[in-house]
């Protein structure tokens, strides 16, 4: 891909200012599908004026960038304009593309408009440049490919336009990855979508807000116990790095809209900074579950607020969800059973401790299997 890089730098810093300022509403904030095996390379880009940059095998590319002109109703100026980008492209990355003589112009079901110039290199369809009407505002689209009459419709036929937030995958509300988790978020609160890593984890869903972030990942096989779920919930929280032992809470429990209640636990981590805090959760979801992880100053806050507008999903099975495990009463009962076993084991423990304590004849000190020396 090594006429990827001027490629986009010529689109984006050269033809994105033709003419004069358009309508005021910003266009930047379009979204279009990501061919399959293709790579968006967005982030990479090295202007404000590029609008999607993606990545194809071999050195397909397509590259979406904002065009500020006026007057580009007319066929001459647009096709004008088209050869001018293609002679740029020519020039700056040392190819021969060779442009037909006709243009064509195709609307697509999204109302989309592409006045396409198609392009050829050594003989074969090769390149397609668009000028591309949404809206009532122009894009320039360049895409790069071996098969780009049918690349083209696969990629400007899914653009639409998305809000500032949308365009960077939040929303107020939606379904999770595996469309068995509703949400439906306040103000200051968003769903993130889920990046191809975290689903390669098991990750389902991701919550912003507050400062801090909540995961939810999917485990298949979920335990039924309470007792073995709160002592996971305080496990993972002691496991995590820099976290206080000491400032671990109780674990508690708390009802969702969904049916299915969590349980769950917070602790703090020390930093050298400002104080934050991390908080650890279960929640039951038919046969299986889903842990939940929250990092953040206000961590526990999140988790709170976002399990408490938790709705069932388009694809959660209403009877299957009535018959889930009501952790929070069996947490109830189980942990007084729990508490009172302690109390007798401890208690067993220190008349034993005693009673060989007393009955020392060699040593000064009485030293347990599982602890150090007691004087």
């Amino acid at each position: 891909m090594a006429a990827f890089g001027p490629l986009v730098i010529l689109i984006g810093l050269g033809f994105s200012s033709f003419g004069a300022s358009g309508p005021a509403d910003d266009p930047s904030q379009v979204t279009a599908d990501i061919p399959p095996g293709w790579e968006d390379a967005t982030v990479q880009r090295r202007s404000p004026e590029l609008l999607a940059v993606f990545k194809g095998p071999q050195e397909s590319s397509f590259v979406l960038t904002r065009l500020r002109g006026l007057g580009l109703s007319n066929p001459a100026a647009r096709k004008a304009l088209l050869l001018d980008v293609l002679s740029g492209i020519n020039r700056g990355t040392g190819l021969a593309f060779l442009p037909k003589r006709e243009t064509k112009t195709v609307t697509y079901k999204n109302n989309v408009t592409a006045h396409c110039l198609h392009a050829d290199l050594d003989g074969k369809p090769r390149m397609i440049l668009a000028i591309v009407e949404y809206r009532g505002r122009h894009m320039l689209a360049t895409l790069r490919s071996s098969v780009p009459d049918t690349m083209l419709p696969s990629i400007l036929g899914t653009l639409q336009a998305a809000s500032a937030d949308e365009s960077k995958g939040l929303s107020r509300s939606g379904d999770s990855a595996d469309s068995q988790l509703g949400f439906s978020l306040p103000n200051g609160l968003w769903l993130r979508a889920v990046a191809p890593r975290e689903k390669s984890d098991g990750i389902v869903a991701v919550v912003l807000g507050l400062d801090s972030v909540l995961s939810f990942k999917k485990i298949d096989e979920a335990s039924s116990s309470a007792g073995d779920e709160a002592a996971l919930v305080k496990y993972v929280l002691k496991s995590a790095p820099g976290v206080d032992p000491v400032s671990i809470s109780t674990v508690k429990s708390l009802a969702t809209p969904a049916g299915p209640g969590i349980l769950y636990g917070w602790a703090k981590v020390k930093t050298a900074r400002d104080s934050t805090q991390v908080a650890s959760g279960f929640l039951p979801w038919g046969y299986w579950g889903y842990s939940l992880w929250a990092s953040g100053p206000r961590a526990r806050e999140l988790m709170e607020t976002a399990v408490a507008r938790l709705k069932p999903g388009p694809a959660a099975d209403e009877k299957l969800l009535a018959a889930t495990p009501s952790i929070a009463r069996k947490w109830s009962l189980r942990s007084k059973i729990l508490m009172s076993l302690g109390s007798l084991a401890g208690a067993v423990f220190a008349v034993v401790v005693l009673l060989r304590f007393l009955g020392r004849r060699r040593s000064p000190y009485v030293t347990m299997d599982q602890g150090g020396p007691l004087p």
